[in-house]
């Protein structure tokens, strides 16, 4: 086998982030295994992508790792060069799709203390002496129906903040059209039904679209199934009845399925804001609360990556990168679909570097995820993989040695390919400090549990 070791070309690498262990055969290491910064955060090329089998793939430890390693560089980049506009900061926004696993990265993994001796020598041979859980994530979930409150999150309430979306807010914010995200959207009749719709719900004005208050337009999802009902040959009169029938009877199944994040009888929602600058900790978005209704998931992600890319087009920051990390990318840019969600991850793995937008993402099977999503994330990390799917033509990059090895990775390595070396790196990823679910946390004690739950102050100003 052959793999990328110290005598390789390191000298060529722009600005190293030392991820793990360097393998050197079975037990032995030649060094840290390292990331190219420049293309993982846009200089040259940018995103990582993670593929792996559930369980053993540890797809989910490696991103968190990774998003943690940013944010201690970017701590000590402020640090360092406090007065630096291009600084390297990282607003991370880490997308929850299974159970309430990631909302206890707060705490402390019981496992990493079974073996804390040597986990922690593996994080100092890695370059990091201070391994630690998150300090001060924000944690958002889908607000209850017809309460004020976030759907209830496990273990963990006190701190979680909801969110939800009004009908004034969705057409603010230009997401109408995700509502409708299905590839028959791109069906000529039933498009232009959902054109005609949203320009009859917004009013253009200097400060942005608004939804309008024009007679008859509604001014909450209630509203709209009615008022659809009345008005739709009047909104929409080239429209077939069939059409509009479709079109009421997917508005009829939003509303209701989504009542609670979308606020059914409510003029104003609370919708996600993201921060315009650097912080200090992850941002948790839930989706796995939205399980009943996948379309709403991909919904939230689309929102999400739509207010990111609108924000750094219009005021960009120099040196600010958001790091968008998601799982299951399969249920969000499936490989056969063109639907507008779709798009929109495309659009994010095609252009969103060169605007400081950074995807993270994975899934366990490559071969069911959109072709251009896989291809433009310069960084890829495999965990142990099926066979199947390292049969796969988006496999045919790797070497029949490195397929060979991937199918037989341990939990804690990865195969790391990126443009800097000819061959993938075999690196050990140490153990988290950080719990990945709630059953594998320890109880909130100490001085890091006094200080894990956000100021209310501060998640006011997010």
């Amino acid at each position: 086998r052959r793999y990328a070791s110290e005598d390789k070309p390191l000298h060529k690498m722009g600005q190293k982030l030392e991820v793990g262990l360097l393998r050197n055969g079975g037990t032995e290491y030649a060094g840290r295994a390292t990331i190219d910064l420049d293309f993982l955060l846009g200089k040259n090329g940018g995103h990582l992508n993670v593929n792996g089998i559930a369980g053993l793939g540890t797809k989910s430890t490696l991103l968190l790792t990774l998003n943690w390693l940013l944010l201690r560089e970017a701590k000590r980049q402020a640090t360092e060069r406090m007065n630096d506009p291009h600084r390297l900061q990282v607003v991370p926004v880490v997308f929850n799709v299974k159970n309430y696993d990631l909302f206890f990265i707060d705490r402390w993994n019981r496992d990493f203390r079974k073996e804390e001796l040597q986990n922690r020598q593996d994080w100092r041979a890695s370059g990091v002496p201070d391994p630690e859980p998150f300090r001060k994530p924000a944690f958002f979930a889908p607000q209850e129906k017809g309460l004020l409150t976030p759907v209830a999150t496990g273990g963990r309430t006190l701190d979680v903040k909801p969110y939800s979306w009004s009908l004034a807010d969705i057409i603010e914010q230009g997401l109408f059209h995700f509502l409708f995200s299905d590839d028959d959207v791109y069906d000529p009749n039933f498009g232009s039904l959902i054109a005609d719709v949203e320009e009859w719900l917004t009013l253009e004005t200097a400060g942005g679209p608004k939804l309008s208050t024009n007679n008859g337009v509604p001014q909450t999802f209630e509203e709209f199934v009615i008022k659809f009902k009345e008005l739709g040959p009047v909104v929409s009169p080239d429209s077939h009845k069939g059409t509009r029938g479709k079109f009421l009877r997917r508005l009829k199944y939003i509303v209701h399925e989504g009542d609670g994040v979308l606020r059914n009888k409510d003029a104003r929602g609370n919708p996600l804001k993201l921060p315009s600058v650097g912080t200090e900790a992850p941002i948790v978005v839930d989706l796995h609360g939205l399980s009943r209704a996948p379309s709403l998931q991909r919904f939230v992600v689309a929102a999400v990556f739509r207010q990111i890319m609108q924000h750094q087009t219009s005021k960009q920051v120099k040196g600010l990168k958001y790091l968008v990390t998601l799982d299951e990318l399969n249920r969000f840019a499936p490989r056969d679909s063109s639907d507008p969600i779709t798009t929109q991850i495309e659009e994010v793995a095609a252009e969103g570097r060169s605007q400081g937008v950074i995807l993270l993402g994975a899934q366990q099977q490559a071969s069911l995820v959109k072709p251009r999503v896989i291809e433009n994330a310069a960084v890829r990390a495999i965990g142990r993989s099926g066979t199947l799917e390292l049969g796969m033509d988006v496999w045919k990059f790797l070497g029949r040695s490195a397929r060979d090895a991937a199918a037989q990775l341990q939990p804690e390595e990865k195969l790391l390919y990126q443009p800097s070396f000819r061959e993938p790196m075999l690196a050990k990823i140490p153990f988290p400090p950080f719990a990945l679910s709630e059953t594998d946390a320890e109880a909130a004690t100490g001085p890091l549990a006094a200080s894990s739950g956000r100021d209310r102050a501060d998640l006011d100003r997010m």
